[in-house]
């Protein structure tokens, strides 16, 4: 059966690596992505090297998930396995990721995360405790329309 794989945590955690590791067959998908796809794109633009973390902007926050979500979706129409590795701080985060597991039959796996790396976008200790503090672990009540299994990895 095609897999999806939602790996969850607050930054620094080890999401990007675990997928990169453990999934790396998987076709992999996540919102950082949309600003390392700025940075080329403006780095080929302007002759010169630019980084995530130039490009990075929170008011572009909803383009970077809608441009995760629409490239999940692309591979899920072409049956590939997907590994997803976002934040997914809050239940609702997670939702149109199981609509589109439910859509094209497919079986999901979540991990949560616990890890403490420490985070490679520069993202400010504060908002990190934050992160871990406002973390909704998953409850299996929470979705109906496909079989989900959560492995805690701390």
């Amino acid at each position: 059966m095609k897999e999806l794989i939602i790996i969850r945590g607050a930054s620094g955690s080890g999401k990007t690596t675990l997928a990169k590791t453990m999934f790396s067959m998987y076709e992999h998908c996540e919102a950082d992505n949309y600003f390392e796809l700025l940075a080329k794109n403006m780095s080929e633009k302007h002759k010169t090297k630019l980084f995530y973390q130039d490009m990075f902007d929170r008011k572009e926050l909803p383009n970077a998930h809608a441009y995760c979500r629409s490239e999940v979706k692309k591979h899920m129409s072409n049956d590939k396995d997907v590994v997803v590795s976002n934040t997914f701080i809050k239940h609702w985060e997670m939702l149109p990721y199981l609509d589109m597991a439910a859509e094209f039959g497919y079986s999901v796996k979540i991990y949560e995360l616990k890890h403490n790396y420490g985070n490679t976008h520069g993202v400010p200790q504060e908002i990190v405790k934050n992160m871990k503090n406002n973390f909704e672990p998953w409850t299996e009540d929470r979705y109906k329309g496909v079989s989900v299994s959560v492995m805690i990895v701390s």
